[in-house]
């Protein structure tokens, strides 16, 4: 009874105490309490940026207390949330605000993110006629059709033809030129095409045996030329409409292992066992054999002349163009220039060149010029040139109208060394009167106006005769006149004289444009640079020649 009076008392007593003694008791008790601080979560992701692309949109992310204060420890510092630019750029434009700047870039839309298909939109720059557009992300690429080379902007027909007819015979080297189509068999046995002289677009109709052995073979102008299995050089004789076999084979001295002859020019070109280039001198048209060898420096297996230039392939299948040589056959030319691509075989024609690779797959490729032009490099420009055969005059407005309808104009002259060029070339030829393209028919009067719209200025180059131009006469066209040394002379416009057509050189190069597959497989193909005809034989010595090849007239100077 005493103990349970005695804690109610002090009960009594405590609750009586002053405030200051109630605190020192309530002290006592938190020294059992652990200070703890604020302490953030993690990060949440980040939102959705406010714009979907430029450079003024931004993103926030928010975060949450994990632990709040106790026992007296400290508050949290910082903001729940954050907030920072979320530029996510224009990959395919310039940034401009909340959105990109397309223009120019192949893409379109808020962000420039949906690819323009300019193939269908029709926006694209390929050739309208015969180039082929493909759409690509961002871009598209042209090509030309089959049959057509160029860089798709640009096609030029190769005149490749349709499609391979099947020959019958056998032969291991077939070669199509004006003295018509002629092969050797694996025996080194010579056949000619009979129904071929003088019609190379003909398939012929059988083949007669020609005396003599030779493993390859060439068909140039009134005259074949070969090699045998010794590489003994020799040349078919007597060769005309009466007897387009010949008469009789003419040892020429010298060894080669291949030899080729251009049925447009008779030029001659070969290589010898050591991979030597030689050229043949001295051929004349009373003297087809020509007078000697000129070796060509440089090595190669094969070796191939035709107005595409000369051309040739070395024993690792790398490809030779001869500069200068395009449309000049009768030059040695000054240099080699390598050419893209792999073939172990190759022939020149006429505006395009054939060859086969070590898959006996078929290539071809559309030259610097187009047939009956040829390449003319002045000042580091290319020019492809057409002069007129010496009977083919015109007036100055029909000589223009020819030019336009194959594509060209008459020539312009804006340089001393593409006007010496021409006088030259005038000059050793036909040296007769030849219109260029200048004249003064369109108003203001008295001022000449070049074929290219430019006007011929005081300060641009001329080459005017003494005291041209007069107007005394109202002659307002302007020739080359041989008799005024070559010089320029203002004419009457009605006259005929000789002209000189001019157009642009292919996309690339002297060298021409790309090279194309032609379907098929063959050994070994040739075309004549006379017609641009082509055969060709397989591995089996299956002979085959090309289809639907629109006949080439050859340039004449004479």
């Amino acid at each position: 009874m005493k103990l349970t009076v005695c804690v109610v008392l002090l009960v009594v007593l405590v609750l009586l105490l002053p405030d200051e003694s109630a605190g020192w008791w309530r002290r006592r008790r938190r020294r059992h309490c652990s200070r703890v601080n604020c302490a953030w979560g993690n990060w949440g992701s980040w939102g959705a940026c406010t714009a979907q692309c430029g450079a003024t949109g931004t993103r926030t992310r928010t975060r949450i207390v994990a632990t709040h204060a106790q026992c007296g420890g400290s508050g949290c510092s910082g903001s729940s949330s954050e907030t920072q630019p979320c530029n996510r750029g224009c990959p395919n434009g310039t940034p401009s605000g909340p959105r990109c700047i397309c223009t120019g870039t192949g893409f379109t839309g808020t962000c420039c993110n949906t690819d323009i298909d300019e193939c269908r939109d029709g926006s694209h720059t390929c050739n309208s006629e015969h180039g082929v557009c493909t759409n690509t992300e961002g871009s598209y690429t042209c090509r030309c059709d089959t049959g057509y080379a160029g860089d798709g902007r640009t096609c030029i027909s190769t005149n490749a033809g349709t499609g391979w007819q099947r020959v019958s015979g056998g032969l291991k080297f077939v070669s199509v030129g004006r003295s018509g189509v002629w092969g050797v068999n694996r025996n080194d046995q010579i056949y000619y095409r009979t129904g071929t002289y003088r019609d190379e677009a003909s398939a012929g109709s059988g083949w007669v045996r020609i005396d003599g052995a030779l493993k390859q073979i060439s068909s140039g102008d009134n005259i074949v030329w070969g090699v045998n299995s010794n590489d003994d050089i020799y040349i078919r004789q007597g060769i005309c409409w009466y007897s387009p076999g010949g008469t009789s084979w003419r040892n020429i001295p010298g060894k080669l292992k291949q030899v080729h002859v251009s049925p447009t020019s008779n030029q001659v070109w070969g290589v010898n066992s050591g991979n030597n280039i030689y050229r043949r001198t001295g051929i004349t048209a009373s003297n087809p054999a020509g007078t000697g060898w000129q070796n060509i420096g440089g090595q190669l297996k094969f070796v191939s002349v035709g107005r595409a230039g000369v051309w040739g392939v070395n024993s690792n299948d790398q490809i030779y163009y001869r500069t200068g040589t395009s449309g000049n056959e009768n030059v040695p030319g000054t240099g080699w220039e390598r050419v893209s691509g792999s073939l172990k075989l190759i022939s020149s024609g006429n505006g395009v060149v054939w060859g086969v690779n070590s898959n006996n797959q078929i290539y071809v490729r559309a030259a610097a010029c187009p047939p009956t032009y040829e390449l003319v490099a002045v000042n580091g420009n290319n020019k492809c040139l057409r002069f007129s055969a010496r009977g083919d005059r015109k007036n100055y407005q029909a000589a223009s109208l020819t030019c336009r309808g194959q594509g060209a104009r008459l020539v312009v002259i804006k340089s001393a060394a593409l006007d010496t060029f021409i006088d030259n070339r005038i000059r050793t030829t036909y040296a007769a009167e030849t219109w260029i393209g200048l004249d003064d028919l369109t108003a203001p009067s008295s001022q000449y106006r070049w074929s290219d719209g430019s006007v011929l200025g005081a300060r641009d180059f001329n080459d005017w005769s003494r005291g041209q131009p007069d107007t005394i006469y109202r002659e307002k066209c302007v020739e080359i006149r041989p008799q005024f040394s070559y010089h320029w002379n203002n004419h009457h416009c009605n006259l005929l004289k000789n002209y000189i057509c001019e157009i642009g050189a292919r996309p690339g190069t002297s060298q021409g444009s790309s090279w194309y597959r032609i379907g098929g497989s063959l050994t070994g193909v040739h075309i004549s640079s006379s017609s641009n005809q082509v055969w060709g034989v397989n591995s089996a010595n299956n002979i085959y020649r090309r289809q639907g090849i629109t006949p080439v007239s050859p340039k004449c100077e004479g």
